[in-house]
């Protein structure tokens, strides 16, 4: 439980001026953009950008404020300001193109902390009069007024004047308040603080009701809330509701903002200080030339989360000169509508999507024109024959608006037989084909690569853990023919077949029976097959069962924030509670359950524990290997009953121990509250790649050769028993060795992390934090600016170590990125190996020109890969030793 779960105004102290910036990223390694037109002059951009500080998903929204069709326009609940509305339902319920969350709010009771104006009417009012947060206001003529806005409000009755505190605000702190329609047919009534009611129709008091119920709200007209000891309106007086310090009819749009981050293009942060990098909402302004971003950061799960600090060189970078922090965190979203589907899609990371005060949207009055351009928009370039993919446009008017697609109007023909079927391709040869698609007068080729038969199939999980019952959908999988040509095929087109009578198969659904023994699901397309091993039920050791306290401990950051345990009662067992107070504590915040010296299990894939009433925290575990400390982020993983389950990805290396479950907060003044938990265990992933092994097909490389005698090159992957003496005495006639697993100490053993022999460049990598980055920041550093750039002719990298996931690496933009980098390095001409030593079955694959190899350690206690250099050529082979 939580209590005032939000930012409230008139409590919280706001802090002023400047802030330290944090130092930015050491490394900058990657950054990719796409961009898609929303409408006539607005465009929606969505960046990943990969720094030494992790992965950003970052998605903006550009235009012009002078753009004629275009306007920003607050967004809120469609029913009521004095409720909170998912962003994607205050877009649709707007018609808006697009919309973001906006200002920060209180929960307790609901309300926008900022001014809200759309086309010169007030929506809602500052709450503190006397230290407004910033405002962004935009004016009929496009003009600016960014910052802190001084607004008074009265309501004049003849020669008397009535102070008015809020609009469309519950006025809870003794001031007079308005109520508009915005707030909905009734008002709140004058029971709620023991006040009197009068409503007001056409600039005349119609009624008045002293601690009274909710009263009507006239349509063209308002009611006054007043407090005790100001004047009370008669019925039939004539009233005027005035505001001073803005004139509102003047203004298009206005929004307040937590904090001024940008201003005349220097960083500054000045209110509401949220630091830590975290989900943000921001908005820019270029003030000469008048150009608009809004801009969502992601920051959870796979992405990183940026400092206010960030978001202001972010902002710069696109040219602004004004930029404002807006609500943040679990209320981070940005929602766009589709034009196919009439419906609107979040865009942007969210565990779920939270109700929020109100949202800033981007309308468009453009008139869409008949089409005139179209676009093919399926992102695949290579397809194998007898699988079919969709080809599906986009379709644009002149002016740039993107129209709905009328699906019976589009045409396909192929350069190459194939069975088309609407939208659907499905080629029935091989070859270099050309595919046209004609809309009315309109058309469009793209050229694509169709692929004879795949060698060989590459699965997104190995292995299964389900119980009697369970269910498991099988996904698209990846297939990849002799020479390394890589191309997906739909989980509907594969054959599947159940091994061991563990289980049945519905379509693409395998459902678990009561066998307990291990089995599998052969998958096989044109010849080419693999299998996932179907487990028993995941196999949970327990940690600590947390069903009391001894032994634990509880600790809180920073000074002044408190911490607690409690054990407590829940249904047939007990769960700890940690209470944590963060009241006094403006910056970033976190309580602890701390462990003392907890080894969890060899083989430990992920952490699960199982949490009731925790919310806008973020959840993480703090563990140890060899030393050093890091941490891993939980995401939630199932529901049951009241409590749910996290689960927390592991690097996938032994001895690791637990220190502490951390709950963490951001935003601005803290709470107080409680969660609770119980049932902290460790999923133990045994290794299955040896199981069912017959219904794998492996690619057969035409460059290896197992018996080769090789003195040239060694890469070797050490058992677990191997000793140091044992690797030397395999390799002492190399001439360069690697050895995955543990130092050597041997003279012709790589010392440095890079190597360049002649025509040759060899890169070890370690993994023992499960990615290349979270391990050492300097890798990625060194394999884009020392690996990618060099002139040898072969590349040959190994990373030592990784989790359960493919390439070892959690997350799956890293591997992304790291197999679009070796993938350059082979159109640059290079011949590329990346050998891994996991617990996957050894096997070697040829992918988009790239040979991955993963080599178990657990296969022998010396297993070498041999590569012997033949001017520019190489041939290699694996051997075991004992």
């Amino acid at each position: 439980m939580r209590i005032n779960k939000r930012i409230m105004s008139a409590v919280v102290g706001l802090l002023m001026g400047a802030t330290p910036i944090m130092a930015a990223p050491q490394f900058k390694y990657i950054e990719k953009k796409e961009t898609t037109n929303l409408a006539e002059g607005l465009t929606h951009e969505f960046i990943t950008s990969f720094t030494s500080d992790g992965f950003r998903g970052i998605n903006v929204l550009k235009f012009n404020l002078n753009q004629s069709n275009l306007r920003l326009v607050p967004l809120f609940n469609n029913s009521t300001t004095g409720k909170g509305m998912a962003v994607s339902k205050m877009v649709q319920g707007k018609n808006a193109v697009a919309g973001v969350n906006g200002d920060f709010f209180n929960y307790k009771p609901f309300f926008p902390l900022g001014i809200a104006i759309e086309n010169g009417e007030l929506i809602t009012s500052n709450s503190d009069a006397s230290n407004p947060t910033p405002s962004i206001v935009v004016g009929k003529d496009k003009s600016l007024t960014l910052g802190r806005i001084e607004v008074s409000m009265s309501l004049k009755v003849g020669d008397k004047t009535v102070p008015v505190g809020m609009v469309n605000k519950p006025n809870n702190y003794g001031s007079t308040g308005i109520y508009t329609s915005r707030w909905g047919q009734k008002t709140r009534g004058g029971k709620v603080n023991s006040q009197t009611e009068v409503a007001i129709e056409n600039g005349v008091v119609i009624d008045r009701v002293d601690q009274g119920g909710p009263m009507n709200i006239p349509k063209n007209g308002y009611v006054v809330n007043i407090k005790d000891g100001m004047y009370l309106p008669s019925v039939g007086e004539s009233a005027e509701f005035v505001v001073s310090g803005i004139n509102v009819g003047n203004i298009e749009f206005a929004i307040g903002a937590g904090s001024q981050i940008l201003k005349d293009g220097k960083a500054v942060n000045t209110h509401i200080n949220i630091s830590g990098r975290h989900p943000r909402t921001a908005i820019g302004f270029n003030k000469n030339t008048l150009d608009c971003v809004i801009v969502t950061v992601d920051g959870r799960s796979i992405y990183h989360g940026m400092t206010t600090a960030d978001v202001s060189e972010l902002l710069i970078s696109m040219g602004m000169t004004d930029g404002f922090n807006l609500d943040g965190g679990g209320s981070t979203t940005m929602a766009i509508k589709n034009v196919n589907t009439d419906k609107v899609d979040v865009v942007n990371y969210i565990e779920s999507e939270r109700a929020v005060a109100n949202g800033v949207g981007v309308m468009s009055t453009s008139e869409k024109g008949a089409p005139a351009t179209i676009e093919i928009d399926s992102d695949f370039d290579k397809i194998f024959k007898n699988s079919s993919k969709q080809i599906n446009i986009k379709v644009f008017d002149e002016k740039g608006n993107p129209l709905k697609v009328n699906q019976a109007a589009i045409a396909i023909s192929s350069s190459v037989p194939a069975t088309i079927n609407g939208t659907w391709f499905k080629p029935t040869a091989a070859g270099d084909a050309t595919v046209s698609v004609t809309y009315g007068n309109l058309s469009a080729t793209k050229n694509i690569k169709v692929l004879d038969t795949p060698t060989a199939l590459l699965l997104p999980k190995d292995t299964i853990a389900l119980g009697n019952g369970g269910k498991y959908k099988l996904p698209d999988v990846t297939a990849i023919d002799a020479v390394g040509n890589r191309s997906t095929i739909r989980a509907e087109e594969l054959s599947l077949n159940v091994v061991g009578g563990v289980g049945t198969m519905s379509g693409t659904v395998f459902t678990r029976n009561k066998n307990n023994g291990n089995g599998a699901i052969e998958v096989s397309f044109c010849g080419a097959k693999n299998r996932i091993i179907i487990s028993k039920s995941a196999r949970k050791e327990s940690i600590n069962a947390l069903s009391n306290t001894t032994g634990l401990s509880a600790t809180a950051q920073p000074k002044g924030a408190r911490a607690s345990l409690q054990r407590v009662k829940d249904k047939n067992s007990h769960a700890v509670r940690l209470w944590y107070n963060f009241e006094k504590v403006t910056d970033s915040k976190s309580a602890s359950i701390n462990f003392k010296n907890t080894r969890l299990p060899n083989d430990s894939s992920e952490l699960s524990i199982f949490v009731r009433d925790i919310e806008d925290q973020k959840l993480t575990a703090k563990i140890s290997i060899a030393g050093e400390d890091m941490d891993v982020d939980f995401t939630k993983n199932q529901t049951i009953d009241d409590f749910s389950e996290w689960r927390a990805k592991l690097p996938g290396e032994n001895g690791i121990y637990l220190k502490s479950i951390d709950i963490a907060e951001s935003e601005g003044k803290g709470t107080k509250g409680n969660v609770d938990f119980k049932y902290l265990a460790a999923v133990v992933s045994p290794d299955t790649s040896k199981m069912f092994k017959n219904l794998r097909t492996d690619f057969m490389d035409h460059l290896r050769n197992d018996s080769l005698n090789s003195s040239d090159i060694a890469i070797v992957v050490r058992g677990t028993k191997a000793s140091a003496a044992l690797v030397t005495k395999n390799t002492a006639k190399h001439k360069i060795v690697s050895v995955l697993g543990g130092a050597v100490n041997a003279k012709n053993v790589t010392k440095n992390r890079v190597t360049t022999d002649n025509n040759t460049i060899i890169a070890n990598f370690k993994n023992n934090k499960g990615g290349l980055r979270a391990t050492n920041i300097n890798q990625w550093n060194e394999l884009l600016n020392s690996v990618k750039t060099s002139a040898a002719s072969n590349v040959i990298i190994t990373i030592d170590g990784g989790s359960k996931d493919e390439l070892g690496l959690i997350n799956p933009i890293e591997r992304k990125f790291l197999k679009e980098t070796l993938e350059e390095m082979v159109k640059a001409g290079k011949r590329v190996f990346l050998i891994t030593n996991l617990k996957h079955p050894t096997a070697s694959r040829f992918e988009e020109g790239v040979r991955y190899m993963n080599i178990n350690p657990a296969e022998s206690e010396v297993n070498v890969l041999n590569i012997n250099r033949i001017g520019d050529n190489v041939i290699y082979g694996i051997s075991t030793k004992r």
